[in-house]
């Protein structure tokens, strides 16, 4: 059902691009992939409602787009966070990171289950998600993905598609520890790594970004909501934490159309409707109940009285008639021209 609403969603949003762009055409309209995990993906795969979360519980939540690192953690204590990236840090990214995060300045928070951010954990820290999925052994098909994880606060939880995290090169003056782990081997495969450096700040690196995702936090698919696994992770974690930036430039986006500022904020403002709409119904099927109540109501209304609309059946020989009537047009403008 969900596939269906989507995709009633894009042909909202094309349909108004469409129709709107012929005013203008000057700037390029992208709306984020609704298989990435993007922050800015506020359909079940994506991270949107991690950012909500964290605007409600920490003093600023910022987009890397948008800001700079360096005025960021020179002003208060800073997590940088990645969530399921489509693309791996570039070289830049990754330079500007590790400069905070080695002065003590910069906290970072990485889930990640393709091993795409490997690049950035291992630079800081010495820190590699294998991208080698962990399996259940007890269930086959897409089951197999859905794995019980623990973790050393007593928490036990479901997720889904969750890799190992390895520490693959100790730094001397490090601290490491193993916050969670895959609970279905004897190994007891790490899953969740703390790491903190000798100036005081840590990294958090995670093999799965599902506890973030849209459909995690708000319990959908059968799942119970990871909010308030989220919110332990943070807050343990990351206690003096007064600002995240939320990596936002590594994800897929599609471009629609072509358009003009005008059609970009009217798109946007109209998709932001309906996503924000389908989240308030998913969020609660309650929130359908005042739309029920009032169908008995309307059905006995028509049953009363509401006379029925009589379709005008068009006669069969109305067309022929216009045909004939054409062709005697036709003949009466061939004379004259003769004559």
């Amino acid at each position: 059902m969900w596939r269906v609403n989507l995709g009633r969603f894009f042909l909202l949003v094309i349909v108004s691009t469409a129709v709107l762009g012929l005013l203008d055409v000057r700037s390029v309209l992208e709306i984020v992939s609704v298989e990435s995990t993007s922050p800015l993906n506020p359909f079940p795969t994506g991270s949107l409602d991690f950012v909500r979360l964290l605007d409600s519980t920490v003093s600023h939540v910022y987009f890397a787009s948008e800001t700079n690192i360096g005025d960021i953690a020179s002003e208060s204590r800073a997590v940088y966070t990645i969530i399921g990236p489509d693309y791996p840090p570039s070289k830049a990214i990754v330079e500007a990171v590790k400069r905070y995060y080695d002065e003590g300045s910069l906290d970072v928070l990485v889930a990640d289950e393709t091993s795409l951010a490997s690049n950035l954990a291992r630079e800081l820290a010495g820190v590699e998600i294998t991208g080698s999925m962990l399996l259940r052994s007890d269930a086959s098909g897409e089951y197999a993905y859905i794995v019980p994880i623990a973790c050393s606060n007593g928490l036990v939880f479901l997720s889904t598609k969750v890799s190992s995290v390895e520490i693959v090169e100790p730094r001397e003056g490090y601290k490491y520890t193993v916050l969670c782990w895959f609970t279905s081997d004897d190994k007891k495969t790490p899953v969740a790594v703390l790491a903190e450096n000798p100036r005081g700040s840590r990294i958090l690196v995670i093999g799965d970004s599902s506890i973030f995702a849209n459909f995690m936090i708000r319990g959908m698919y059968g799942f119970p909501s990871s909010k308030s696994i989220v919110l332990s992770l943070v807050k343990t974690v990351f206690p003096q934490a007064k600002a995240f930036i939320v990596e936002d430039t590594l994800y897929r986006k599609y471009t629609l159309l072509k358009a003009s500022s005008l059609v970009a904020r009217i798109a946007s403002m109209a998709s932001y409707a309906v996503h924000s709409l389908g989240s308030w119904i998913i969020e609660s099927p309650t929130h359908l109940l005042p739309a029920i109540l009032l169908l008995p109501p309307l059905a006995s209304l028509k049953a009363l009285g509401v006379p029925p609309r009589e379709k005008k059946r068009r006669s069969p020989f109305s067309y022929e008639e216009e045909v004939y009537m054409r062709k005697v047009r036709e003949a009466i403008r061939q004379r004259k021209s003769r004559e």
